[in-house]
């Protein structure tokens, strides 16, 4: 294959006014030297310039580079998280991995770096030392001991000055008022480089930090901070802040504010960042809880953020006036302020703490109270949205106690199977059963259809302020058979639920015993019988005399 001839159309973009690994070490590594002024665009054409030795292995390595970077643009690609982030991803640059052997470096697209994203404008992608493709934002990174330089933790760090200065950032939620920490390791290269950390509105594309970490306008008085460290050994700077600007998603970023002998390509290593926030909680929006007497509540707590101790939430209980302390119970603590605690860990707003509240069963009527869970501040945490930055947190859910359901069944007991005749006397009994499985408040057992002059009474007498599930009203009923048959209904009720209404109600028909009615052929033979009777007796007492 001709060394003229293109392997397929990619722009590759390389910069050498000097060998740089050369200006730290005196030793080039690799065969494409970093950061040249030369581009590179027509399918890899004049490559042998940008190679200094064995042109072919560069161009496949190339070629390599900028298959990899692609392909790492694809699987950054997901989808974007839809929590407030409340805590620094891959603070210490471990991801992705790099894989040299020997130790060498690579300019990853930002979008390959979890967490990160670079003001870097498009440069060529490098893989262990070989260039590729242009990428957006391209990131350096250096495996540890690379020219003698050892992370400051884990196997990796970065070098903001890649190959222009740039601002490498993260976006982070801060609510004003909050104090929070961080940490940064920083090192210069070359001599001393100036490390600039501060804040940046969201969606500024500025390579220049533009204001403190307090959120405030950078002034004389207020500056943005700003540490110049040298060559040799890393500097960790750390400190507290208290948030004075408006709650909001802000870019949290580390700018290479200058570099030793204004080397624009050469510079300012960095490493294990920290950032400590305190977590955010707030209950679950919209909980409405209906709960049943002897059955519990879960109100749910939602939390974002680094945990690295379990702290406890302070939470206070509302009676609004319709519930007492009686009426239930708590994990801990009393009515008026109790505690769950949130363990160690990673949350990122979805994860659930399940707080349970008891509604304790008694015999009252007292359907429909109301208790309020309340969210309250307290050390450790902060009270805010879990879902949008700077949003008021959910800080209520409100618990519905219900009534134990009673199941009253209603039967028609002891009454005769045949037919009484009429003026027969006629008993039987009503009995309205409570089958639970609570108290029925305010039972009640009526029967209707009774004739004139019925007798009813009942035992216990009606309406029962509680019935006890299984206890019974049974009212003994006593009449007169009529001339008609009688229809009776019992009626079983309660000011409590009840889930089968169906079997509230029993009926039953009394019937009476009727004269047999005579035909008239049959009236006018017994009338000639008792006259042909009568016309005997008489002539009998005609003969006497």
């Amino acid at each position: 294959m001709s060394s003229d001839t293109p392997l397929f159309a990619v722009a590759v973009h390389v910069r050498r006014p000097y060998d740089r690994r050369a200006a730290t070490t005196g030793v080039t590594h690799g065969c494409a030297s970093e950061k040249g002024v030369l581009d590179v665009t027509d399918a890899f054409r004049n490559h042998q310039e940008a190679c200094q030795t064995d042109t072919h292995a560069c161009r496949w390595r190339a070629i390599a580079a900028a298959l990899l970077a692609a392909l790492l643009l694809v699987l950054a690609a997901g989808p974007a998280s839809a929590q407030l982030q409340r805590s620094i991803v891959n603070g210490s640059f471990e991801q992705p991995v790099l894989t040299c052997n020997p130790l060498s470096w690579s300019a990853l697209p930002s979008a390959s770096v979890p967490g990160w994203s670079s003001t870097a404008p498009d440069g060529p992608s490098v893989n262990c030392g070989a260039y590729g493709a242009t990428v957006a934002g391209p990131i350096e990174f250096w495996r540890s001991n690379f020219n003698g330089v050892p992370a400051q933790e884990g196997a990796q760090f970065i070098e903001l000055n890649g190959h222009v200065p740039a601002r490498v950032w993260q976006p982070v939620c801060l609510i004003q008022g909050e104090t929070y920490g961080y940490s940064v390791a920083h090192r210069g290269r070359a001599g001393i480089d100036t490390l600039a950390v501060g804040l940046n509105p969201s969606g500024d594309t500025a390579t220049a930090v533009a204001m403190p970490l307090n959120g405030l306008a950078a002034s004389a008085s207020n500056p943005v901070a700003t540490f110049a460290d040298p060559a040799g050994a890393w500097a960790v700077h750390a400190g507290n802040v208290s948030f004075q600007g408006a709650s909001g998603v802000y870019q949290l970023g580390f700018e290479a504010a200058a570099s030793y002998n204004n080397q624009p390509g050469l510079g300012n290593f960095l490493d294990d960042v920290r950032v400590s926030f305190l977590p955010v909680v707030e209950l679950v929006p919209g909980q409405a809880i209906d709960v049943t007497e002897g059955a519990s509540a879960t109100v749910r707590l939602r939390v974002s953020g680094e945990v690295t101790a379990a702290f406890d939430v302070n939470l206070r209980a509302n009676h609004n006036g319709t519930t007492s302390a009686a009426d239930y119970t708590l994990p801990n603590g009393s009515p008026a302020a109790f505690t769950v605690q949130v363990p160690a860990g990673s949350y990122d707003g979805t994860q659930e703490i399940n707080i349970p509240v008891g509604a304790v069963a008694d015999t009252a009527s007292d359907d429909g109270e109301t208790l309020d869970i309340e969210l309250r501040p307290g050390n450790g945490y902060t009270v805010g949205s879990t879902a949008t930055c700077g949003a008021a947190a959910s800080t209520t859910a409100t618990i519905t106690i219900h009534d134990q359901p009673a199941d009253m069944r209603a039967t028609l007991v002891g009454f005769p199977v045949q037919a009484p005749v009429p003026g027969a006397l006629v008993n039987g009994e009503a009995v309205c059963t409570n089958d639970g499985p609570g108290p029925a408040a305010s039972a009640t057992c009526q029967v209707s259809g009774l004739p004139s002059g019925a007798s009813i009474s009942c035992t216990p007498t009606p309406p029962v302020a509680s019935l006890a599930a299984g206890a019974a009203i049974s009212c003994a009923v006593s009449f007169a058979a009529p001339d008609t048959p009688v229809a009776l209904t019992a009626v079983a009720g309660a000011g409590t639920t009840d889930p089968q209404p169906a079997n509230n109600t029993a009926s039953l028909s009394v019937g009476v015993q009727l004269p047999v009615p005579l035909s008239s052929g049959l009236v006018a033979l017994l009338a000639a019988v008792l006259a042909g009777l009568g016309m005997l007796g008489l002539n009998r007492q005609r003969r006497r005399y």
